[in-house]
């Protein structure tokens, strides 16, 4: 999985499938315990949905909505995850 999703990040780095390819990454050093490396793809994810225009449909399963983005995948940084 995590070769997989950093094998997509340049496919499309402009677009919302990118935060959500970070996302599965961190998900990935998560399950195997790395906590640093799930920062690290966190802070990738945050990084390109910050360079991003905020999204027009929210209801677009395919969007990432910036203010669920850290409520949602800081959890993986929470102790028994």
């Amino acid at each position: 999985m995590i070769s997989a999703a950093q094998a997509g990040g340049g496919v499309a780095p402009h677009h919302s499938v990118a935060v959500q390819r970070s996302g599965q990454e961190a998900k990935a050093w998560a399950r195997l315990g790395d906590r640093r490396q799930v920062e690290v793809a966190l802070d990738k994810g945050r990084r390109l949905l910050e360079g991003m225009p905020h999204p027009d449909n929210l209801d677009n399963h395919f969007v990432v909505d910036p203010a669920k983005f850290d409520f949602i995948l800081d959890g993986l940084l929470s102790p028994g995850r």
